[in-house]
């Protein structure tokens, strides 16, 4: 096998195939096919190259596992693994082509500080807040008649409430 037998153009689209030949062996598995193809959707030639090396590097250990029986796959399955690899390979090389694959340790500590900080403000804030809020409890009756009974046996109860600066109001 040549070094990219794998890749292959249709010629009237223009669109670039992964070929995977399947091993001799395993051909009566796959009911005596002897390829499989699956479109790559692309008509960038090093884009492709790039996606159908990974793809052969994946086709191979599922080989290796259904010769091994750790595995028992049907092609479809191994298409669809191949489809999802595909899909994250094409991320990976948009980002490469984009330049956002970068890492920049001083941009990540910036990040990382302004985040500390505005964490430390927000809480200052809430701490504020919440302290300068006044809780009163209040009694709320479900009816007249409950409250009017209550009042009537004693059994009115007092609570006590812990607000966060360290006031106790009872109701």
């Amino acid at each position: 096998m040549s070094s990219h037998s794998y890749l292959v153009r249709q010629a009237s689209t223009r669109t670039y195939f992964f070929r995977s030949y399947i091993p001799q062996n395993l051909t009566k598995y796959f009911d005596g096919r002897q390829e499989f193809r699956l479109s790559l959707g692309c008509k960038s030639k090093i884009r492709s190259r790039l996606a159908s090396n990974h793809l052969s590097d994946i086709v191979r250990e599922l080989y290796d596992s259904i010769q091994s029986g750790d595995s028992d796959m049907t092609l479809e399955e191994i298409k669809h693994i191949l489809r999802i690899e595909l899909e994250k390979s094409f991320r990976y090389i948009k980002h490469i082509q984009l330049r956002t694959n970068r890492y920049n340790a001083e941009r990540v500590q910036a990040a990382i500080a302004d985040l500390e900080a505005k964490k430390s403000n927000y809480n200052s804030q809430a701490f504020t807040l919440l302290g300068s809020i006044y809780m009163l409890v209040a009694f709320i009756p479900l009816s007249w008649r409950q409250t009017s009974d209550k009042m009537r046996g004693g059994k009115i109860e007092l609570k006590t409430v812990f607000v966060p600066v360290g006031r106790i109001v009872t109701a």
